[in-house]
């Protein structure tokens, strides 16, 4: 699953770069879980910031419904579980 997971995300990080963000995979996924750092780098707003995670989300959840994707950001939040 992570080869996959990494697949979908070098799809979605050309767009999430040009906004100044970065996106990669945690290693290692527990228990079903898909940890996905999202970080920006030049002070996005929370809108552009949950729009690619909505991205990210829904673009994982077309290949693994099943899939609980847990989202760590560096906007001094805890993780987020996404679904």
């Amino acid at each position: 699953m992570d080869a996959r997971i990494e697949e979908i995300l070098a799809t979605l990080r050309p767009s999430i770069k040009a906004d100044g963000g970065i996106v990669e995979q945690l290693n290692p996924a527990e228990h079903g879980s898909i940890r996905i750092h999202l970080k920006e780098t030049c002070g996005l707003c929370y809108g552009v910031l949950w729009t690619h995670r909505l991205r990210i989300e829904r673009a994982i959840k077309a290949s693994y419904p099943q899939a609980k994707i847990v989202f760590v950001t560096n906007r001094n939040q805890e993780d987020n579980n996404a679904g």
